[in-house]
């Protein structure tokens, strides 16, 4: 028969265990969910779609369908939940002709907030997924940049760059005390849409904005 101390010890190591497989992960061996917004940036309307990688169905099943939206457009905030850790597969693909799509594979953390942001790169489908934070201040408009090239970045009349975007990438927080000032590629990006005190998600190309969308609320 084990001794008392060997038995307490035995407990005190499977609980020791457990957290580490548990406690130390975003998601937990369980069900999972994350809140998931998507923008149309593509020259046609698009359907996205979500899965678990471990579901044997094709992305593209109608079962797997997320949103559609027209050029320019983005969805509110929807749910996709996955089972236990586990890589989600997204795709989005031309709604009317199906001969244009692009998938990709991201691990989502439990109980987080996204971008999902279909562009153009030389023609071809591109997807990509980041989160979506906020950075609200007082009077101040804060926007985050996703541009599909490298494109110079000015404030106002400033003939001094800001920043150039990177190709897919967003950018971070630039304030901005005026509506009018932000100009990109030479583009003169009108913000007054939005609020002060207010942060969004611009998603722009070479001719302009594509999209503003508000950062998580």
């Amino acid at each position: 028969m084990k001794s008392l101390k060997n038995i307490i010890a035995s407990i005190i190591l499977t609980a020791t265990a457990l957290f580490v497989i548990t406690g130390c992960n975003d998601d937990a061996l369980t069900n999972n969910s994350a809140t998931i917004s998507y923008i149309n940036a593509l020259d046609k309307q698009v359907t996205f779609y979500a899965k678990e990688s471990s579901e044997s169905s094709s992305v593209y099943h109608n079962k797997n369908k997320v949103t559609t939206l027209s050029q320019g457009d983005y969805s509110d905030e929807i749910r996709h939940k996955w089972f236990s850790i586990q890589e989600s597969v997204f795709a989005v693909e031309d709604t009317n002709s199906r001969d244009e799509q692009v998938s990709i594979k991201y691990r989502l953390k439990d109980d987080r907030d996204y971008w999902s942001v279909a562009w153009l790169n030389n023609d071809e489908y591109n997807l990509s997924l980041f989160k979506r934070v906020s950075s609200d201040r007082d009077g101040l408009y804060r926007v985050r940049i996703f541009a599909n090239d490298k494109l110079d970045v000015y404030l106002g009349d400033d003939t001094t760059k800001l920043l150039t975007t990177e190709t897919g990438q967003v950018s971070d927080f630039i304030s901005l005390d005026n509506c009018t000032d932000l100009v990109i590629e030479g583009n003169a990006i009108d913000l007054c849409s939005g609020d002060f005190g207010h942060s969004y998600l611009l998603v722009v190309n070479a001719n302009g904005l594509v999209a503003m969308a508000e950062e998580h609320k």
